[in-house]
């Protein structure tokens, strides 16, 4: 290695990625509204025309759950962005430490990308609320349904099997009731 040249431009490029997907992050934060979250999970009451009685209209457990699902993993995503972060910004001249910080933020926002992907994807095949969770060799897929048919099953294991590099027995796929 010569000297004085301690980062490649791999690395350069990868210090901008990370960067920008930080900004990212914090310009979604900051200029979201607050307001959305305000309402969240309150309970709408309509007036049915035929009787006058009332009828409760909100959202049903299952809708619950994956909503409190999604943002208790968004806020387990922005935790690990800000130790990455941190470990980037204080590895210093540390090359074998900022790697290893630049590999985890690289592989924490391809987790993201191919969650979201995902759920994606599936949607567009019928499948309404959708939550993908990928761990470090597997996948676990949670859909609204009372249950999965073969025919189904196939097409969500293909569908995780297209995006991700994992084996058809680590596709775990779970229904919760609507």
């Amino acid at each position: 290695m010569k000297k004085g040249k301690v980062f490649t431009s791999g690395h350069i490029a990868l210090v901008a990625m990370v960067i920008v997907l930080l900004s990212a992050v914090w310009l979604n934060m900051k200029y979201s509204s607050a307001d959305n979250t305000k309402y969240m999970g309150e309970a709408s009451f309509v007036s049915k025309e035929e009787n006058g009685d009332a009828a409760m209209v909100g959202a049903t457990p299952a809708s619950d759950y994956f909503e409190k699902a999604k943002e208790d993993r968004e806020k387990a995503y922005l935790s690990a962005e800000e130790t990455l972060k941190e470990a980037i910004i204080t590895a210093g001249q540390n090359e074998e430490a900022l790697n290893d910080a630049l590999n985890k933020a690289d592989g924490l926002a391809k987790r993201k990308a191919d969650e979201v992907a995902i759920e994606n994807l599936l949607s567009a095949k019928g499948f309404n609320r959708v939550l993908a969770i990928i761990g470090n060799d597997s996948v676990t897929v949670i859909v609204e349904r009372e249950s999965v048919s073969a025919a189904e099953s196939v097409q969500i294991q293909d569908a995780v099997a297209s995006l991700c590099t994992v084996s058809l027995n680590n596709i775990k796929i779970v229904t919760v009731n609507g």
